[in-house]
């Protein structure tokens, strides 16, 4: 058997916590909307890399339906950036990585997949473990980590 799509998660992983750690550095120094617009251009650099080593394939549908993904991914993007100018990246980053369950049910609702008993509760499992690990543990606990990452907890508006 064939292993190599576990390298291709680990990479995955890698890949996907590293970008979901930067913005909440990309934000101290630049705008939302430049950091779309320049996550934009990296993306098409490596576009343009991909595109030396491989054939254009084009079917009407499929076509779509990537650049309908392209454009779902920068549009979450844009809004992950606003979330985590104003909150800690750790529950930012928690609370979007529920994004499955979007994929789950519009695969069960246009795909005709099957949602196992188990996987309903697994989707279950993992609301409530986000709401768990975002849970302040005590009052002042959210102001904590607003004050820590640089926003006022009143207006919830990055101080300068």
């Amino acid at each position: 058997m064939n292993n190599d799509w576990m390298i291709y998660i680990f990479l995955v992983i890698l890949c996907w916590g590293t970008w979901t750690f930067l913005p909440k550095v990309i934000i101290r120094t630049i705008s939302a909307e430049s950091a779309l617009v320049l996550g934009i251009i990296g993306t098409a650099f490596c576009g343009m890399i991909v595109l030396f080593f491989i054939s254009m394939e084009f079917h009407p549908l499929g076509s779509l339906c990537a650049l309908s993904a392209g454009f779902c991914n920068y549009l979450g993007a844009y809004y992950y950036f606003r979330s985590v100018r104003a909150n800690p990246v750790g529950l930012v980053s928690s609370i979007s990585s529920l994004y499955p369950v979007v994929a789950v049910v519009l695969s069960v609702l246009l795909l005709g997949e099957r949602a196992s008993p188990r996987r309903v509760v697994g989707i279950a499992l993992a609301i409530a473990a986000i709401y768990l690990m975002n849970l302040p543990r005590i009052e002042g606990e959210d102001c904590e980590a607003r004050s820590r990452s640089g926003v006022d907890g009143s207006t919830g508006k990055k101080g300068g």
